[in-house]
C-alpha cells in the first residue's frame, strides 16, 4: 500500500488506480478498488472477443456474412463514421468478407494491421454483436462477474457518444482467469482455446490511441 501511495502521489496530474492481481482462479494476492470502474480503452476488446466468438463458434473460419459487410459498407454508421474516407477504404478492403477469426486476431493486436484497421476490426466485432450497449449486455449477462465491463461507444468515436469505455479491475480479472483458465462460461473448449489464441499469437505491442 505505501509503495502504491508513493507512486499515486508523484507530482503531476491526480491519477485513480484500481487493482486486481493475482492467479487464474482462488483469492487475489492484491486488490485496490478493485470495483472502481476505470476508462480502459482497449482492453474492453478482450470482453468483445469472447462474445464474437461465441455466437460465431463452430463458424469462426466462415466469413462474418452480408450484415457486417453492410456496416462496412455504411459510410455514416457508428464503427464507420469515426474514420476519414481513405481511412475507411481501407478498413473495407481489409475486412470485407473476414472471418470471425481474422476480425478477433487484428482487434487483438495478433494479426498485423494498420491502427485504422485494428480499430475497424474491433467496431466490426462491437456492430455484429448489435452495437455498444448490446456488446455490454452480452458481456454481463454471460458471467455476474463481468458487469463492470461496458463498451459504451465504438472505437475512435467522441466520448461524447455514450461515455467512455470503462472496466473495473475485479471485472476484468475475471474475463481473464476465465480466458486463461479455459473455462470461458458459454463457451465449448475449442472457442475457448480459439480466443486465447487469437489473444496471444504475434501481439503486436506498436499500436497507437484508440
Amino acid at each position: 500500500d505505501k509503495q502504491i501511495d508513493g507512486l499515486l502521489a508523484e507530482p503531476g496530474d491526480a491519477v485513480r488506480a484500481g487493482i486486481w492481481f493475482g492467479p487464474p482462479s482462488g483469492e487475489p494476492i492484491y486488490q485496490r478498488a478493485a470495483d472502481q470502474a476505470l476508462p480502459a480503452a482497449s482492453v474492453v476488446q478482450t470482453a468483445v472477443l469472447i462474445e464474437l466468438f461465441a455466437a460465431h463458434a463452430g463458424h469462426l473460419d466462415e466469413p462474418l456474412g452480408a450484415a457486417a459487410d453492410a456496416v462496412l459498407a455504411d459510410d455514416k454508421h457508428g464503427a464507420m463514421a469515426p474514420f476519414s474516407a481513405a481511412q475507411r477504404d481501407e478498413v473495407r478492403k481489409a475486412l470485407r468478407g473476414a472471418t470471425a477469426s481474422t476480425v478477433g486476431a487484428i482487434m487483438m493486436g495478433s494479426k498485423a494491421a494498420s491502427n485504422a484497421v485494428y480499430n475497424g476490426a474491433a467496431n466490426l466485432a462491437i456492430a455484429s454483436l448489435g452495437g455498444p450497449a448490446e456488446a455490454s449486455a452480452k458481456i454481463r449477462a454471460r458471467d455476474a462477474a463481468w458487469g463492470g465491463v461496458a463498451v459504451r461507444r465504438y472505437m475512435l468515436a467522441p466520448r461524447t457518444a455514450g461515455g467512455d469505455k470503462a472496466a473495473a479491475p475485479a471485472a476484468l480479472a475475471a474475463v481473464l482467469a476465465a480466458i486463461a483458465s479455459g473455462k470461458v462460461p458459454g463457451v465449448d473448449a475449442p472457442t475457448a482455446a480459439a480466443i486465447a489464441s487469437a489473444m496471444m499469437q504475434n501481439r503486436d505491442p506498436s499500436l497507437g490511441a484508440h
